[in-house]
């Protein structure tokens, strides 16, 4: 490397700095995963290594990193090509290579992973990179599917379609119904661990593919499904949402098994939210389903990273003198009720004299085990009750009671009664956060993530006490 490419190297690295401060994507993507290791699970992807010279192959980490910016920005293989030319953030992750692969250059690399099938050795090494974190399954699976669009085109069905068909329309698609709405194109089965969120294994079929003809589980795992595998078995142990057939309507328990795992399973259409909205993948113009195979694995890619990087603050504040008293970092599919009482636990201890009353909060926490820890405790609720929140006893004596008041006296009374609005007290204290310390993170490591949140809002209590 010459003098003067260092010296532009070291002008783009003090113009990235500015860039950072910014807000960027990428920033610490390369600290969570050894790129390296790519290059050993697809190094046999070019077989004309030999002695005899010849054109040098492309540097594969380069090219899977390229991939990866595709599937994040949703970028075409040109737009792909100018952009990573272009913005600073794209050379900066790319690691500011000499020169940038061209269009055709990304779309023969993709082809020759669809078609060799390297690319699942590429997510096979993601996954061994998340358990080497800590970050294996524990609490168990939820399996789920959602379709991807792609282009029908105008010809007839007899049209052939195949590698035959010479036209733009998808050549292994097919049409579904689902509901009274109709797709066409692909299926994107997925596997995302209850304990991180985090996508495990995925399948790409045709649209027509039924869901239970998939069964993504692993032997010895829990999996949660919902009504659409209802008779189908699984390698692992099946938790599946029961359905009624003719003449056979499911029982109480079964009503109540379902709703647990309704519960469960909600988390699961998060990836599917991030990789069609932030990703914008809902739609594919690649026309088989080896191609669509690794368009969706790299997206998968991008959201266990962009999930990895987004973390849930709970706090606990004292209602006079807005200290923070208790606080839980979590990731983001951790549902608010599961922190609550030990929040409450935490706030406790961190009262130096006297204990907690009463305890204010929205609808988040308008849950069956809360009022009764609360009752046990007795500590007086002012959890906002949903609307449609029934006034019977349904496992709580005491939720029932307070759903009557709140029912019964409406909103704005029973807000005045409770004196519900100093709630929003938290909300002043997340605004101050990222006012002062913005809402990023610099740690590049998850414990690290876990570990610096604590620091800042510790130095909240000093900074409003001082």
């Amino acid at each position: 490397m010459t003098s003067m490419e260092n010296l532009v190297d070291f002008a783009f690295e003090k113009r990235y700095e500015s860039i950072k401060r910014l807000g960027d994507r990428l920033d610490g993507f390369s600290t969570l995963i050894n790129w390296e290791r790519f290059l050993t699970v697809v190094g046999g992807l070019y077989r004309n290594q030999t002695e005899e010279g010849g054109r040098p192959n492309i540097d594969i980490v380069l090219m899977v990193k390229m991939l990866v910016l595709q599937s994040m920005y949703s970028l075409s293989d040109p737009e792909l090509e100018r952009q990573a030319n272009d913005r600073i953030s794209f050379m900066k992750f790319l690691g500011y290579p000499n020169k940038v692969p061209d269009q055709t250059t990304v779309w023969y690399f993709r082809e020759r992973l669809a078609k060799t099938g390297k690319d699942k050795a590429i997510w096979d090494e993601l996954q061994r990179q998340l358990d080497a974190q800590c970050l294996k399954i524990k609490k168990g699976t939820i399996q789920d599917a959602t379709f991807i669009t792609s282009e029908p085109g105008h010809a007839s069905t007899n049209t052939p379609r195949g590698d035959a068909a010479k036209t733009r329309r998808s050549r292994d698609g097919t049409w579904a119904i689902k509901g009274k709405k109709s797709y066409f194109g692909y299926k994107l089965h997925t596997k995302e661990d209850c304990d991180f969120g985090l996508i495990r294994a995925l399948e790409v079929t045709t649209a027509s593919t039924h869901d239970s003809q998939i069964d993504l589980s692993n032997e010895g795992e829990v999996i949660y499904r919902d009504r659409g595998y209802f008779g189908t078995k699984t390698k692992g142990f099946n938790t599946t949402m029961q359905r009624g057939v003719r003449g056979h309507p499911i029982g109480i328990r079964d009503v109540l098994k379902n709703a647990r795992i309704s519960r469960i399973l909600s988390p699961g259409e998060r990836p599917y939210a991030i990789i069609k909205n932030v990703f914008h993948s809902a739609h594919t113009r690649v026309t088989t389903v080896l191609r669509v195979h690794t368009k969706m694995l790299f997206s998968a890619f991008c959201f266990n990273r962009f999930q990895l990087a987004t973390l849930k603050v709970h706090v606990a504040i004292d209602r006079k003198s807005r200290n923070i008293l208790a606080m839980e970092v979590t990731n983001e599919t951790i549902p608010d009720e599961k922190c609550c009482i030990p929040l409450i636990d935490s706030a406790q201890n961190s009262l130096q004299s006297g204990t907690v009353r009463k305890v204010l909060g929205d609808g988040a926490y308008d849950h069956i085990s809360i009022f009764n820890d609360l009752e046990k405790r007795h500590i007086s609720s002012a959890i906002k009750i949903r609307s449609n929140a029934s006034r019977r006893s349904k496992g709580s004596s005491y939720r029932a009671q307070c759903a009557r008041e709140f029912l019964d006296a409406g909103y704005e009374e029973w807000a005045q009664r409770h004196n519900y609005g100093s709630r929003w007290a938290v909300e002043g204290v997340f605004s101050s956060m990222k006012r002062i310390f913005w809402e990023s993170v610099k740690a590049t490591s998850i414990n690290g993530m876990f570990h610096e949140f604590p620091l800042k809002f510790s130095l909240y209590n000093i900074l409003i006490n001082c």
